[in-house]
């Protein structure tokens, strides 16, 4: 947890120097925001999520890290839940009442997001992120946008 907080530290102080240079790009808050969020998705602090937790992620976060919350059309919602076979078509979290479509959420990790995901069977044969690869990816996301 300490060798992760010194890392959270220089990417903020390295932010800060950016910002300064380029004011209006991310700021420290923007990165506290992405702090408590992967707390959420990651509460014993482990440093790694499912690849299905970072896409929820990515749409609670705010610009310019995330992507805003998109809402459903509401005849998708009722689709959703009126009917099984939609649940192959759709990513859900419940708690937080957040519906994506899985064809969307992919495209989002592919065409974006440029992170290293790693096969895990802890993660039900599923695959895993690590924290700094995500936070890392975010930001050059954000610096490719700015550049074009």
């Amino acid at each position: 947890m300490l060798i992760m907080n010194l890392a959270v530290a220089a990417v903020i102080q390295g932010l800060n120097t950016a910002c300064a240079e380029n004011l209006g790009i991310v700021s420290a808050d923007d990165v506290n925001n992405f702090i408590e969020l992967w707390k959420y998705y990651d509460p014993q602090a482990r440093g790694w999520i499912g690849a299905d937790s970072l896409i929820y992620l990515l749409v609670e976060l705010d610009a310019p890290l995330g992507r805003k919350k998109e809402e459903v059309p509401a005849e998708e919602k009722n689709e959703f839940e009126n009917t099984g076979l939609s649940a192959d078509r759709y990513l859900v979290h419940k708690p937080k009442q957040i519906v994506i479509k899985k064809k969307k959420a992919l495209a989002m990790l592919k065409d974006n997001l440029k992170i290293l995901m790693h096969k895990d069977k802890n993660f039900g044969g599923g695959y895993k992120v690590h924290y700094m690869d995500v936070l890392r990816g975010l930001l050059k996301r954000i610096l490719n946008e700015r550049k074009q």
